[in-house]
């Protein structure tokens, strides 16, 4: 290469131009040559001409950081502003020059500016910043970002989509769905592809949710926008419903070797920017850069992968971490007791709490990390989720007593208190209290299992036990009072803890604080206070809770019998939530608590032509109460067109067995529930007892018991009724007790 430059330098026939000397730097740069590559550069610089300025600046700019001269790149920006002017391309060859720098702050500093200035918008500057605190695992300030252009109207998929990549990156895969959905849901520039790992993350991360239908909404607004080819959808579809994962394509470049690149070289007259184009070619083939650069190559052949990224993607939360650490160690790497502790906390949040508590034991196993009182706790927390209460009990009785701080016991409490053992955490806390505790973390785990337990009563008793004792409260003591308050509808207790919540600045009710509160206000029939507070807790929903806080709203506002508020949370839960069969759900219970049956039917409908995941529980809400109201006949006739749709099952025929039980109208219980014993069923459902003694009862008088005997021989072999209950069922029919089935 440096030979064919020197030739083409003393040939006064050729005209060598600046993209020559920066496409020869570039490769310079690829093969580790740093001065030769500054040389270049500066070769290049005194070729550009007015015509060719823009470009050559802005290569520059990006060569110039690529070397590690901010020095330079700051030089030839300011020449930029001077000559060129304020074109978007050249600032965003500024801010991915310092970010590829590092220089985060000054990239900052550049957007802002191009925001101060800019005449016409254009979303890839500002997603350059995006991208790169993504990368830096910045992913609060990339939010920030990116909310700030949606609420100046200047919402992008591309943003959503970066910032989906940025959370998929550092392993926060409920967020990257939600942010991936976002993106998802809006137009898109033609040509711009989503990142085919994350979209494949997102799919994975659902289904080994299970939450399918979050999988199927997610698809079909990929599939309305057109985001995807047309022929992946039917292959994800597939694989959301538990099929394999589509492979994706990999275009292949075939490589002619250098052989053509000389021919076209040798033929070629070598003028004007014919020469950048054929040296862009000679520098960019794979050959050239291999030989050029294969010192480079050689000691780096496959891409780093960061731990944090090979822990986080790790796959299936039930394989083991460790062959990943110690290929790790494997490799030649050291790792800090700072990582380890933040992959634990990373795994914690994401409930890999196996694979969380695999790297805590190896940190100390393994490396030999002294444990301090933080570790310890934690360790004890995910035992007990993994192994149990009693192993966690054995681990904590086997640290040496001076370790045995506030934090470690508080852990064991909170264990104690997740299992609900009242009488081993009273043991525990009252030994915690005379140790001396200062912050409110014990007091809240004790209120929370009082709470749960149905203990109210200690609540205030030991609310007063930490005013006494000087100890703070918290936004969560708070709350769990107020909760404690509303449970037991004590009125006049919550409405004074509500009013001293609202008026301290440094306490922040959420929406389910005052949805709570306004359920108290419901039981004791005052709903004007019930009303005003749902609106309270409307105002405070936001992105990551709205989901669930509309599903609360509905059913709330159909208890008090507002439907027009149903209705409108609906259209908002729609526009701004999706489609989510658990939205149907709490649509169509909240439209029939109000007997709005016209409604919805008219919402089943609805929910009908547009789910991409089809859930029985749905259509079974109007069943039921179609049955609940003795519309037995309207009720069948839902049934009849499920089955005759393919979609038949057991748990629609025993509600209508019990519809028809309930009305007296026994020969069709019968033969529903028959039916329904035919037909196999989701594990963990249950027969409804009561349905089943009356329709043994009913055949028995008749005297039919050879029906009785095929019925329970359904059930028998369908495992609808435990084996033992069975028989007892069996002596009945022959003449024992009715007693067996209560």
């Amino acid at each position: 290469m440096e030979k064919l430059l020197m030739k083409m330098e003393a040939d006064p026939t050729v005209i060598v131009d600046w993209h020559a000397y920066a496409v020869a730097a570039d490769a310079f740069l690829k093969a580790g040559e740093l001065e030769k590559t500054s040389a270049l550069l500066r070769k290049s610089e005194r070729l550009i001409t007015s015509k060719t300025r823009k470009s050559g600046y802005e290569f520059l700019m990006t060569s110039h950081a690529a070397v590690g001269n901010k020095h330079e790149v700051d030089r030839i920006w300011e020449l930029y502003k001077d000559v060129v002017g304020f074109y978007n391309s050249g600032y965003r060859c500024m801010i991915s020059s310092l970010v590829k720098l590092d220089d985060i702050e000054g990239a900052e500093k550049i957007v802002e500016e191009w925001e101060c200035g800019n005449k016409l918008f254009d979303i890839q500057t500002p997603n350059l910043l995006i991208n790169a605190y993504c990368k830096k695992g910045l992913l609060e300030k990339a939010r920030s970002y990116a909310e700030k252009f949606s609420e100046g109207g200047k919402e992008d998929c591309r943003t959503w989509g970066i910032l989906a990549t940025g959370y998929h990156m550092n392993g926060q895969m409920a967020e990257a769905v939600e942010t991936l959905k976002t993106a998802a849901s809006l137009a898109c520039r033609p040509g711009w592809k989503f990142d085919r790992s994350t979209v494949s993350a997102c799919f994975d991360y659902l289904r080994e949710k299970g939450d399918v239908e979050a999988a199927h909404e997610l698809l079909r607004l990929f599939r309305e926008m057109g985001h995807l080819p047309t022929d992946l959808f039917d292959k994800i579809g597939s694989y959301i419903d538990g099929g394999e994962p589509p492979m994706e394509r990999i275009d292949k470049v075939q490589d002619r070797g250098m052989d053509s690149t000389m021919k076209l070289i040798g033929s070629n007259p070598w003028r004007g920017n014919a020469i950048s184009r054929v040296f862009g070619t000679l520098f960019n083939s794979t050959e050239a850069l291999a030989t050029a650069s294969a010192s480079v190559f050689a000691s780096a052949p496959h891409p780093f992968v960061p731990l944090r990224r090979r822990i986080l993607r790790s796959g299936n939360p039930r394989v083991s971490i460790l062959p990943v650490l110690h290929q790790w160690l494997e490799e030649g790497r050291n790792v800090e007791r700072s990582e380890l502790q933040d992959f634990i906390k990373q795994l914690r949040k994401f409930r890999r709490y196996t694979q969380a508590l695999q790297i805590s034991e190896w940190m100390s196993d393994e490396l030999n990390h002294d444990l301090h009182p933080g570790d310890i706790a934690i360790r004890l927390e995910l035992i007990s989720k993994v192994r149990g209460l009693e192993e966690a009990e054995k681990y904590f009785y086997s640290i040496p007593e001076l370790l045995r701080v506030v934090q470690v016991c508080g852990a064991l409490l909170s264990c104690y208190a997740e299992h609900n053992c009242l009488e081993k955490a009273e043991a525990l806390f009252e030994k915690m209290k005379h140790s001396g505790i200062r912050g409110p973390l014990p007091y809240n785990t004790m209120l929370t299992l009082y709470s749960r337990m149905g203990k109210h009563g200690m609540v205030d008793i030991l609310v007063k036990d930490m005013e006494k004792r000087g100890v703070d409260y918290n936004i969560h003591t708070l709350n769990i009072r107020l909760f404690s308050y509303a449970a037991t509808s004590d009125i006049n207790r919550m409405e004074k803890l509500l009013m001293k919540m609202e008026a301290d600045p440094l306490v922040s009710v959420d929406w389910h604080g005052y949805v709570s509160a306004a359920e108290a206000f419901l039981k004791v029939g005052l709903l004007e206070k019930t009303s005003t507070l749902l609106w309270r807790a409307e105002q405070r929903i936001n992105i990551k809770t709205r989901k669930i806080a509309y599903e609360y709203l509905m059913t709330s506002y159909a208890a008090i019998g507002n439907k027009d508020e149903v209705y409108r949370i609906w259209g908002l839960y729609k526009s701004i939530v999706g489609f989510y069969n658990n939205g149907y759900r709490c649509m169509l219970s909240s439209l029939m608590k109000m007997d709005d049956f016209d409604g919805a039917e008219k919402i089943l409908e609805e929910w009908e032509s547009g789910n991409q995941s089809f859930d029985i529980q749905i259509p079974n809400l109007l069943i039921n109460a179609y049955c609940g109201k003795g519309l037995l006949e309207k009720a069948k006739s839902w049934a009849n067109k499920l089955s005759d749709g393919g979609k038949e099952d057991c748990r629609t025929w025993s509600l209508l067995a019990t519809g028809y039980c309930t009305n007296g109208q026994m020969a069709e219980a019968v033969e529903s529930l028959k039916t329904a014993a035919n037909m196999a069923c989701q594990p963990g459902w249950k027969f409804h007892n009561l349905t089943l003694a009356a329709c043994f009862e009913y055949l028995k008088e008749k005297g039919d018991v050879e029906v009785a005997h095929k019925i329970l021989g359904l059930l028998r072999e369908r495992g609808h009724l435990p084996t033992d209950l069975c028989d007892r069922v069996e002596n009945y029919i022959d003449g024992g007790d009715l007693a067996v089935l209560e």
